[in-house]
């Protein structure tokens, strides 16, 4: 599936708490290893960036048989 649109960076502590929830309930291999913050191999603490898309155009292939929007 292609997705284009208008991408915005998350900032408010509320949508960032309901993105990542919702990202753990769909996805849960990645919980615990997904968090605001974490630190790399070096020691640097890194932060995540979520965005959200506000779709324009939908295309490809779904499970659902409709190849476009």
């Amino acid at each position: 599936m292609i997705v284009n649109g208008r991408a915005s960076r998350l900032t408010e502590s509320e949508e960032i708490d309901r993105a990542m929830h919702s990202i753990k309930e769909r996805n849960t291999t990645l919980s615990p290893a997904i968090n605001r913050t974490w630190i790399d191999a070096e020691g640097r603490s890194e932060a995540i960036a979520i965005y959200r898309i506000h779709e324009s155009e939908i295309s490809g292939r779904t499970t659902d048989g409709v190849s476009s929007q």
